[in-house]
This record gives structure tokens, sequence and C-alpha cells, in this order.
């Protein structure tokens, strides 16, 4: 019991170094709220706006993904998949370790991410945080043909179009599902999957409830993805 209280006060005391965080992952591997304080120390080393981080952050990033961070929260995101706190901050560390290039996304890839994201989007469907910060990962990773294929063919148009036709009156998941989406249209077979999935009903639909600058700028990205297949074009002709 010290040996825990010693670990979560100087996590919430911000006095721990990055190597302490992982071995207080390995070595209370069980204990919830180690776990998801962890993973929001982890989460926290980027600002979420990518303005604004600064080579400091990169290399902090950097640093954490060397020593493991990113296969450390995957793990304890599939050990703990319906606690909502690990699975939220564990969503957010993925949206800073998919940062990176082409390769580095594919990296985080190769260890689960994909289907990591994805159980959490189906677990805690009705959490919009979750949902945000999975979607916010999906963007990032959707970069390149070989991560866009790989990710459509774990289900991942599926995933978004169901958290959009739920949630579709919420600013900020609309927006990260929608640019999830113009990520992930480029490639014909990828266009028609998101046509006959009924995306174009739900997009009109967005654009008709949201003012939002951003949200239409999305929106219009895959309006344009879509609209350069000629059966999908038909589709949005019709609407």
């Amino acid at each position: 019991m010290e040996d825990r209280y010693r670990a979560l006060s100087s996590i919430q005391d911000n006095s721990c170094s990055l190597e302490e965080i992982l071995e207080y992952m390995t070595e209370f591997r069980l204990d919830e709220e180690i776990q998801w304080r962890s993973c929001s120390y982890l989460a926290g080393l980027e600002p979420d706006s990518r303005i604004e981080v600064l080579p400091t952050h990169e290399a902090e990033r950097q640093k954490a993904i060397e020593l493991g961070a990113d296969e450390k929260v995957l793990s304890i995101m599939k050990s703990l998949e319906m606690n909502p706190k690990v699975q939220s901050y564990g969503c957010k560390c993925l949206i800073h370790f998919s940062r990176g290039d082409e390769f580095q996304k594919r990296l985080v890839l190769e260890l689960g991410a994909g289907e990591v994201l994805l159980k959490a989007m189906e677990n805690h469907i009705d959490d919009l945080d979750i949902q945000a910060n999975a979607c916010a990962a999906l963007i990032n990773l959707a970069i390149g043909v070989e991560n866009q294929n790989y990710l459509m063919r774990i289900g991942a148009g599926e995933h978004i179009l169901q958290v959009l036709r739920k949630h579709i009156d919420t600013t900020n998941l609309v927006q990260n599902s929608l640019t999830a989406t113009w990520n992930l249209t480029f490639e014909k077979e990828h266009k028609e999957i998101f046509t006959e999935l009924g995306f174009v009903d739900l997009i009109v639909e967005a654009m008709s409830l949201h003012s939002d600058e951003e949200i239409l700028h999305s929106a219009c990205g895959v309006i344009a993805n879509l609209a350069d297949d000629s059966k999908c074009s038909i589709l949005l002709m019709q609407q």
C-alpha cells in the first residue's frame, strides 16, 4: 500500500520521470487508478494542438516511444477495455504517438492500435470524449494507402459512421469523424464502401445541422473525394 500511495502521489504531483511512469504501469498493472493517471500523464506530454507543439515536446514524445510507451498504453487499453478513463486517456496518447511520419504510424498500427481504437469506440459508444479522441487518432493513422487499406479492412468505416449517426449533433465529434472519413476516402474502393454504408445522407444532415467552418471544410473534402468516383457522384447529385 505504501508503494502504491507513493506512486499515486508522484503521478498526481507530476514529480516523477517518464521512466518512473512506465515502471508504475508495469508494477501496478491491475490498478485501474494508477493506469488511467499514467495514461493521463503520457497524454499530457504534448499539447493537443499541433501548432503549439515545440521541439521539446517532440523530443519527449520520441523518447516515450523509444522507451515503449506506445506498446505499454496499448497493452493496458486491452487489459482494461471497460474502464472509460483508461480508454479516453489511452486514445489521447495514441493521437500523439501517431503524429510521426507514415512509417511511425504503421509501427503503431502493427502494435494493434487500430483494433484497440475500434474496440474502445464499440464498448463506449455513448462516451463523447472516447469517441472524439479515437476519431482524432484515426485521423493521424489514416495517412498512406497501406494504412488506409488496413483501417478500412478492420472496419474503421463502419465504426466512424456509427458514431457520426449517433452523435451527429456533437460539434467536435462530427468534426473529427468527418476529417477521419476525408482521410479514408481517397481510394475508389473506400469511396464506394462509405457510400454504400449511407454516408451521403449523413454528410448532408451534418452540413444542415452545423455552421462550423471546420466541419463544413471537412464535409466538402469528403464530398470532393466521393465526387471523383462516377458511382458515388450520382448518389451525391441525387441529394
